[in-house]
Order: structure tokens, then C-alpha cells, then sequence
């Protein structure tokens, strides 16, 4: 997961949240990216902090997250990518934010939802080729590029 958060945030300039991918909606083709971990950058290095809250981790009040409300990134195009196991295959997929999930739960429940052109041929290749864990996702459409840092760095692009 690190290493392509870092190549997403190398590439865009923006931070790059992570999180669980799962499957929202079939019919829909919606794609959840679940974690508490939203950055504050997610429109830009140079940009104001995006809005966002903290709030408490636990039903018993201790620990604290911050929460972003992906809701109001409606529309938004994203890049997710993730590497395989051996770290030879990049998994890259394009996106529009759709909604958020878990916003006012407890827990690590924070989701965005994420329309993508065919969740479960996405879901076949995340599972089939080992591209399980934490999934790292920026806003903008970043897919060319990494398509030409694969190339100079000498790894596989698998499209979602």
C-alpha cells in the first residue's frame, strides 16, 4: 500500500488516502475505499486543508480519527492503484466519486464509494492476481502517468 501511495503523491501532488476495497453495489458498479484515514490534501499540496472533523475512535469515547465527508467531493475523478504481492504489477483504476458511507459512525467505518466501469471484473483481478489489502486512491485522473512510470521503472500496469 505504501509504495503506491507513493507514487501517487509523487505524481499528482496531493495526498493520497488509503483503505479496505470492497465491493458496494454490483448493479451500480460502486467500489468502496474504507479506512479512517482521509488527508487533508487531497486537492493539492499548495491548497487549503480540505474540511473535516475528529471525532471519538470507540463506542467508549477514547481515541480519535479524523473524518472527511466524501459527499462533497461528488463527482470527483480518481485514480486507486495498488501493487501485488511481488510488487511487479500496479492495479490501476479510474473512478468518480459517487458518496460516502460511515461518516457519522464509529469505528473505522469512514468509506468513499466509488463508481468504476466494472467492479466485478475488478473485484476477479484484486483477488485472482493478488492485489488484496489496502488500496491507495488520489483525486484527478493520474493513469497515463502511471502508465509511463511503469515503463521507465520496469513494472505492469493491470487495468481495473
Amino acid at each position: 500500500m505504501l509504495p503506491a501511495m507513493m507514487l501517487l503523491m509523487y505524481i499528482s501532488r496531493k495526498s493520497a488516502p488509503m483503505g479496505n476495497s470492497w465491493v458496494v453495489d454490483r448493479e451500480n458498479n460502486l467500489y468502496g475505499m474504507q479506512h479512517d484515514v482521509p488527508g487533508l490534501k487531497m486537492k493539492g499540496f499548495d491548497e487549503p486543508d480540505l474540511s473535516y472533523e475528529i471525532v471519538n475512535f470507540t463506542f467508549e469515547g477514547w481515541g480519535a480519527t479524523i473524518r472527511r465527508d466524501y459527499s462533497l467531493d461528488k463527482g470527483q475523478t480518481v485514480t486507486i492503484a495498488a501493487f501485488n504481492s511481488a510488487f511487479a504489477q500496479l492495479l490501476v483504476v479510474k473512478g468518480e466519486i459517487v458518496g460516502s458511507f460511515g461518516y457519522d459512525e464509529v469505528g473505522c467505518r469512514l468509506m468513499a464509494s466509488v463508481r468504476v466501469p466494472d467492479v466485478a471484473r475488478l473485484y476477479q483481478k484484486v483477488h485472482r492476481l493478488r492485489f488484496t489489502g489496502h488500496h491507495a486512491m488520489v483525486y484527478g485522473d493520474y493513469t497515463e502517468d502511471l502508465a509511463k512510470l511503469a515503463e521507465v521503472m520496469g513494472f505492469e500496469v493491470v487495468w481495473g
